[in-house]
């Protein structure tokens, strides 16, 4: 593609009621056979000794099944959509997604794009709620005071703690938690009556046991079950979830073990978008993967239950594998086939 198209440039719409959507919904489905039509011509390429056709296949129905588990855990699918489930192989599939927290009309309508494209599509639409992402505040900021003289005011949803991911981040103190609605209805008074995050919420400390204590799953479930009582009829899933597939940890092992490759591919790429955008900077729009020593930086974060906080993983080659290590006390060894990595 040309880079005037592969490089476009966005702006943010201002008016009241505008909406900026790109690719517009009337292409979707020319995109969608646009991507049927690659994936059948790139059937053969090997991935680690798997086909991607036959990876794809087994993918798509996994993630689909996973997703449609993962929901019906909690609110009700349509027979129409169950029924194209279990045909996933031959719809298609509208994935978007976003982080495990309170977000805004203007992220949030994404969602009904994905419900009416979905079904215009005869296909799945499925949300990823990204709970790999930190949570780093929980609280949002509310409209209070007057017209006249109009404030803004952060309330807590939760007690502070230190950054982690969503799917790690459990309740610090229930009562924080349980009085959120009340206060926020409170700083909205008498700007706003009978506020939605009422209704919200209410869902949300219903589904907080079966989550676990898990905020930002709890918050995701609420706002789907809302979403299911005005006639959205979509999916979701954590994307912590989607990670545990067995054709992601595939795909997964084959990048690492061919790391060198895509660390040169990803790095140039990024210059020639520095380039393009005369952008100065090497952390726009994002750092260079890093290479220190023998060790290549990859394009994934490792934490775990007893340390919390994300640290980039680190891949080198070793005698007998491939060394896994944040460089900063953790690492595993792992066999340098994908068939085993996996």
């Amino acid at each position: 593609m040309p880079q005037s198209t592969r490089y476009r440039r966005y702006n943010v719409p201002r008016g009241d009621g505008e909406v900026l959507i790109d690719p517009p919904t009337s292409e979707f489905r020319q995109l969608v056979d646009a991507a049927r039509d690659r994936r059948r011509d790139h059937a053969d390429l090997d991935i680690g000794g798997r086909s991607l056709g036959e990876l794809c296949r087994s993918a798509r129905q996994s993630f689909v099944t996973a997703a449609l588990d993962y929901t019906t855990s909690y609110r009700d699918a349509s027979p129409a959509l169950r029924e194209r489930c279990h045909n996933a192989s031959d719809v298609p599939l509208l994935v978007t997604g976003h982080q495990a927290e309170l977000f805004h009309p203007g992220v949030w309508f994404k969602n009904f794009v994905l419900d009416k494209s979905s079904r215009e599509l005869g296909g799945i639409g499925i949300h990823l709620v990204i709970d790999t992402d930190d949570c780093r505040s929980p609280s949002i900021r509310v409209p209070t005071g007057s017209v006249d003289e109009p404030l803004v005011e952060t309330i807590a949803f939760d007690e502070a703690a230190l950054p982690q991911p969503y799917e790690l981040r459990r309740v610090v103190d229930a009562a924080t938690v349980q009085s959120f609605a009340d206060r926020v209805e409170n700083s909205l008074h008498p700007l706003i009556t009978n506020p939605l995050v009422r209704r919200l919420w209410k869902e949300v400390n219903t589904q907080l046991d079966a989550c676990n204590g898990r905020i930002g799953w709890a918050v995701a479930r609420g706002r789907h079950r809302l979403e299911e009582c005005w006639g959205l009829d979509t999916l979701e899933i954590p994307q912590s979830l989607v990670c545990a597939l067995p054709e992601v940890g595939w795909l997964t092992a084959y990048l690492l073990c061919e790391l060198p490759r895509f660390t040169q591919d990803y790095n140039a790429a990024l210059r020639r978008y520095r380039a393009v955008h005369q952008l100065r900077s090497a952390a726009q729009p994002m750092p260079n993967l890093a290479t220190r020593a023998e060790w290549l930086e990859s394009p994934f974060w490792v934490y775990t239950p007893a340390r919390r906080e994300r640290r980039p993983l680190y891949v080198r080659s070793v005698s007998d594998g491939l060394e896994l290590s944040d460089r900063s006390g953790w690492s595993a060894i792992s066999s340098a086939n994908v068939a085993q990595m996996a």
